[in-house]
């Protein structure tokens, strides 16, 4: 209903607020009844999917608070990269990996996947 001069990715709404990033959103209410009306409104324009309803797990990252600390995760976003890219049953190594540079092949094919490069960095 209304953008936030604040932040060009904040909206308010009289029950609700969005804050999105790219085609990712977060919507917060005090009631689940005012999000499902405004759900129903925004879905007659745009597909709307309801991947979670725990915001601490947006963007493929999850907050997991240990004591003090909170652990950062990104195990679902990494899986959706792999699955993406093909590499699911590739050999994992440690990180940081061993530092050393990468052989060339002049004559290599060229690099030919199914997937998109910009897609896959944008996850």
């Amino acid at each position: 209903e209304q953008q936030k001069y604040i932040d060009s990715c904040l909206f308010v709404h009289q029950k609700a607020i969005c804050v999105t990033y790219v085609d990712d959103c977060i919507w917060i209410s005090y009631a689940a009844k005012a999000l499902d009306a405004i759900f129903a409104e925004v879905g007659k324009t745009l597909e709307l999917t309801v991947e979670s309803k725990d915001i601490s797990a947006f963007l493929g990252r999850q907050f997991d608070p240990k004591g003090k600390t909170i652990e950062l995760k990104q195990t679902g976003l990494i899986d959706k990269i792999l699955k993406t890219t093909g590499m699911e049953d590739c050999n994992p190594c440690n990180t940081p990996a061993e530092p050393k540079t990468l052989r060339k092949d002049p004559d290599g094919k060229p690099f030919a996947e199914d997937w998109s490069y910009p897609r896959v960095i944008g996850m």
